[in-house]
């Protein structure tokens, strides 16, 4: 009976071993993997102006609101727009605010919607 008091307990350390290195490592990889998905500031910059360019063209989107969604779409816009400290993944709009030359047509059903800082891009227009 001795040996299989012992076997249980052999197996309940292993099980506990086992638990706390998946628990490690999963920690390892959330981590590492948070801080290789950082961009530098540099690529922030030129992610931000080449989306710029592209979202603030009023004859490729047309209205504010598909500039919107497909800036909000864009991983990589987002992400410069954060890195830059300019807005983020729920607020997209205040990157709009500056772009240079911003020429989108927000009308008055994007500004009842409820995303903000739009009247900053009204008076440019």
């Amino acid at each position: 009976m001795k040996n299989k008091k012992g076997l249980a307990v052999s197996l309940n350390v292993v099980i506990v071993v086992a638990i706390g290195l998946l628990t490690i490592a999963s920690l390892s990889v959330f981590f590492f993997s948070s801080s290789f998905s950082q961009i530098s500031e540099a690529d922030a910059q030129r992610i931000f102006s080449s989306g710029c360019a592209r979202y603030c063209q009023p004859d490729l989107y047309q209205t504010f609101r598909n500039a919107y969604t497909a800036s909000q779409n864009d991983e990589n816009f987002v992400r410069a727009c954060e890195r830059l400290n300019y807005g983020d993944r729920n607020h997209v709009n205040r990157c709009f605010e500056r772009c240079a030359n911003c020429n989108l047509d927000v009308n008055e059903g994007d500004i009842n919607t409820g995303y903000d800082n739009l009247l900053a891009l009204t008076e440019r227009g």
